[in-house]
């Protein structure tokens, strides 16, 4: 029997303070609900020099077509195993404490990193507002709200925010005055376990409908170096 794989999503890591701008040190770990995606679809992952693959199979006894993979998504936390990087990056490649850095909306299939703070999947929020009453939102990525709601009692300080049912993945707080005036935006990611040691960040992947041969799936992180000009 004939088994082919095709790639699916590619990503290609540069960094110019190495030779050649190859950047091999990092991996890729599914998420939860990546991971069961993956074997649902019996997709592969390969990492081959400064490259990493997501690979699907054309031909096999589980070949898929690419059409059916359209507006899949999936989340992967990327890990820097490069014992210089953190030494030799510039700021802006580099999170702050108890911060991660969000790779999507590619330009150009190029992704740049967006700091946001790291929080549990259930955690107390800080209300930044004395002055009562104040609107609550929590939304999801596409702008689904989870939490609209507006907080008349001063004595109320914090918000429990359960975001389990969600499950990983970025999400916007915002809190203003009613009537609106004084805004509060706050952009965090939640993690399933923010114990489990470091990260570097994470990278969000969807797949576009593309013709043939065209690189829309195909991505590129830039890493800029501290010495830079």
């Amino acid at each position: 029997m004939r088994i082919a794989y095709d790639i699916l999503i590619s990503l290609t890591i540069t960094h110019p303070y190495f030779s050649d701008k190859v950047l091999e040190g990092f991996e890729l770990e599914p998420d939860t609900k990546t991971t069961l995606l993956l074997k649902e679809l019996k997709l592969i992952t390969k990492k081959r020099i400064n490259s990493w693959y997501l690979l699907f199979q054309t031909d096999g006894p589980f070949a898929t077509k690419l059409s059916s993979l359209v507006d899949k998504e999936f989340l992967f936390t990327l890990l820097m195993t490069e014992s210089s990087f953190y030494s030799i990056t510039d700021d802006s490649y580099l999170p702050g404490h108890l911060e991660m850095l969000f790779f999507n909306s590619p330009i150009n299939s190029i992704m740049i990193p967006e700091k946001r703070k790291v929080y549990p999947l259930k955690f107390n929020y800080v209300i930044h507002h004395a002055v009562r009453p104040v609107n609550f939102k929590v939304t999801t990525a596409k702008g689904k709200e989870l939490l609209n709601e507006v907080i008349t009692d001063k004595a109320v300080t914090q918000k429990e925010i359960d975001l389990t049912p969600n499950g990983e993945n970025i999400y916007n707080i915002a809190e203003d005055t009613v009537p609106a005036g004084s805004l509060e935006n706050e952009k965090i990611f939640a993690k399933e376990d923010i114990n489990a040691g470091p990260f570097y960040g994470t990278v969000y992947f969807k797949i576009l409908p593309v013709l043939a041969n065209d690189a829309v799936n195909h991505f590129r992180i830039n890493v800029e170096s501290i010495n830079q000009q």
